[in-house]
């Protein structure tokens, strides 16, 4: 049902961000909004607590959109969050590992369709106004319209390609919260919002938001009693990460004395280019300063999970190896690090991650052959091109192979695997058609040359 981080009572110092004539204190709800904001739900049949639907509000789009915007309005002023609207459903998903863990499952929360189209619109003017000051880092890459874990990767590389042209040396630090969606004190996150200037009925609103909030796990077999949440954003919600957006959005406050912090949701790193002992002595300093932020703001840092790498190791660099500690335990020091995604080594060739996705892109495009039980070369081609180039394309920007070597073993995915697929569905209808075979055989050919081109549209 997930964790409960209790306020220990201290009420840390947050200085405001704006002026004290900034502020936003309400939200507003139109018809044309809630028609807009509908219309842009994804479609989806899963049912919510209530037995709605996102198809079914999307088709009554019209119809609702004037009630609906006189309901949020009487919310709104109220301030007071319906208790069906406090309801979650949680489906835990297999991730990877033992199956019988627990530990080994992702939750998926469902909540209210009605309160989500109440929390976009709510959202979208928050997003607004964070904007119009620039309150929000440009740090920070997750959640936020046009940036992913590309850009943040893709700046992270650029600096540290600066570093090699300076024939200096990278030491990144990889931290890792445990479970720091549901680790948010709700007062503390109010002190926050207060903060950033949201005030009257909209900070109200938000922190009726949070409270009394109640979850279940749905499984095929049965469902488990009501648990009360009494930490964290809320799970499967629209406001929930935008409000822990906010919760560690000042963290980069910290790092002014040339660290670098890059931030996607959760996912923390910091790096620094060291030119000389003194830099080694400023970078434990700021790990010291992070560690002590998280404490003061109640989120656990996992020291078995975060990490030390030497991100860039230049040729014939002397590099002075250095204990680097967080909260009195040694960090591991690693020379290849998962990175949202990426395999990131020392020296930056990415060939373990070429070799990953490779191996994985051949075994999905088995799996395609085993599952499928139809032999249509039409219908197993859009199958492959469905599941398996995503794996080869995600970020490609960032680790572009630039040996013959890497580009060939990316290439044989196509031209092995593809093929495999369509000369078994070959041999199993010539069986059938005898002498029809050659014909059958350049039938497929055109497949084989829209996914080559498919693949050389990869921009590595």
């Amino acid at each position: 049902m997930g964790i409960a981080t209790h306020n220990n009572g201290n009420t840390p110092r947050f200085e405001r961000r704006v002026g004290d004539d900034i502020s936003m204190n309400n939200v507003t709800f139109s018809s044309y909004l809630v028609f807009k904001t509908l219309s842009k739900c994804k479609t989806s049949r899963s049912l919510d607590p209530d037995g709605f639907s996102t198809s079914f509000a999307k088709k009554l789009k019209s119809t609702l959109a004037y009630p609906l915007a006189v309901l949020f309005t009487h919310i709104f002023e109220s301030g007071t969050i319906p208790d069906a609207w406090r309801v979650a459903q949680i489906t835990p998903v297999h991730k990877e590992g033992v199956s019988s863990s627990v530990e080994n499952y992702r939750p998926v929360s469902l909540t209210s369709v009605m309160c989500k189209v109440f929390e976009r619109i709510v959202k979208e003017q928050m997003l607004g106004y964070l904007c119009e000051h620039g309150l929000i880092t440009r740090h920070q890459h997750g959640f936020l319209s046009h940036l992913s874990t590309t850009t943040e990767l893709l700046e992270t590389l650029n600096d540290w390609t600066l570093a090699l042209r300076n024939k200096h040396v990278v030491d990144a630090i990889y931290f890792d919260f445990s479970k720091a969606f549901d680790s948010v004190v709700h007062s503390k996150l109010q002190i926050k919002l207060q903060g950033y200037g949201f005030g009257g009925k909209l900070h109200c609103s938000l922190s009726d938001f949070l409270r009394n909030r109640v979850q279940r796990v749905v499984l095929p077999e049965g469902v488990s009693s009501y648990g009360f949440v009494t930490s964290g954003v809320p799970q499967g919600s629209v406001l929930g990460p935008l409000l822990f957006l906010l919760y560690i959005n000042d963290v980069v406050d910290l790092f002014t004395d040339g660290s670098c912090i890059k931030l996607y949701a959760d996912d923390v790193k910091l790096y620094f280019e060291i030119e000389n002992d003194s830099c080694v002595v400023t970078l434990q300093q700021s790990i010291d300063k992070f560690a002590k932020w998280a404490q003061t703001w109640q989120l656990s840092l996992s020291s078995r999970k975060c990490c030390h790498i030497y991100a860039l190791v230049y040729m014939h660099a002397k590099i002075q190896l250095t204990i680097i500690s967080m909260m009195l335990v040694v960090l591991n020091t690693v020379d290849i690090v998962r990175d949202l995604g990426i395999s990131t080594d020392n020296k930056l060739t990415f060939v373990e991650h070429i070799n990953l996705i490779v191996a994985k892109a051949h075994r999905r495009a088995n799996q395609i052959l085993r599952c499928f039980l139809s032999r249509d070369n039409e219908i197993l081609f859009k199958a492959f091109i469905t599941y398996v180039p995503p794996i080869l394309e995600y970020s490609s920007v960032v680790w572009s192979p630039h040996t013959v070597g890497m580009i060939n073993s990316m290439e044989s995915v196509g031209s092995v695997s593809l093929k495999e697929i369509f000369q078994r569905v070959a041999d199993a209808r010539c069986l059938r058609l005898g002498s029809q075979s050659e014909k059958l055989s350049e039938s497929l050919t055109p497949y084989l040359f829209i996914f080559g081109v498919a693949l050389s549209n990869i921009k590595y």
